[in-house]
């Protein structure tokens, strides 16, 4: 394209073509969000990260957000769990802080095994921050459980005084409980050893007959009605050969 350019004495000289100038780049400083936002952020970085492998005096945990979806495909690495410090929480030590105190409200720790061989000195994640604990009690050999054998009553022994931030006062606010090829009686005498302070209770054990069935709710009645005090509300349900007693706190 080509313009008269008074300036050179009427000749045509080609137009010149502008510079495209880059848009300008949005940067903030992401501490300068509210800490609202910023623990919106922390969710959705813990949503897709895979589980963390915690090992704490012996025993192994997995701890992930409760909101995670879990993958049922089986070809995803992404739920596989991990034995190092996310790499994204490295940028700093503010990030890190914050990072790991989203993670201690909103994570759910899952009991794996009996490893007593592992120790880990200083965790980053201790089972004092855990506030949602499910466990998933299955028999190996007589009533131990797990590859080297720990017994229901010092799991929950171990799970309880681990828990304590104090004496007698426990982290933890939602607990569920699975029995599976267990005797539920092995360990339900326990379970007050890990709080006596829950929001919620859950136990799911392996339906059987009639008279354990009554046994099963008249012990799981007594149990929550100890560890989550106060006004709760019981339900009891029955699907697929298994028996689920959920005990929640009503807020009024």
């Amino acid at each position: 394209m080509v313009r008269r350019n008074p300036t050179k004495n009427g000749k045509l000289v080609p137009e010149s073509t502008p510079q495209r100038r880059s848009p300008r780049l949005m940067s903030f400083r992401f501490f300068d969000l509210p800490r609202e936002l910023r623990d919106m952020v922390f969710d959705e970085f813990w949503k897709c990260t895979p589980p963390m492998r915690v090992y704490l005096k012996g025993l192994e945990f997995h701890v992930r957000h409760r909101d995670a979806q879990d993958d049922d495909s089986g070809s995803s690495d992404r739920h596989k769990p991990i034995s190092i410090l996310p790499p994204g929480l490295r940028a700093n030590k503010q990030f890190l802080a914050e990072g790991l105190d989203r993670i201690q409200r909103k994570g759910l720790w899952s009991w794996v095994s009996y490893q007593p061989r592992f120790e880990d000195v200083a965790p980053l994640l201790p089972l004092t921050s855990a506030r949602s604990l499910e466990i998933r009690v299955s028999k190996s050999r007589r009533d131990r459980m797990g590859p080297n054998g720990i017994r229901a009553n010092d799991l929950c022994r171990r799970l309880g005084t681990m828990s304590e931030k104090r004496p007698g006062r426990s982290s933890l606010r939602v607990l569920h409980i699975s029995f599976v090829e267990y005797p539920w009686r092995f360990a339900w005498l326990s379970l007050p050893r890990l709080g006596t302070r829950l929001d919620k209770l859950e136990v799911d054990a392996g339906a059987s007959s009639a008279r354990s069935y009554a046994e099963f709710v008249s012990s799981m009645s007594k149990i929550g009605n100890l560890m989550v005090p106060k006004k709760n509300r019981h339900t009891f349900e029955e699907a697929r050969g298994r028996w689920r007693y959920t005990v929640e706190r009503v807020r009024s």
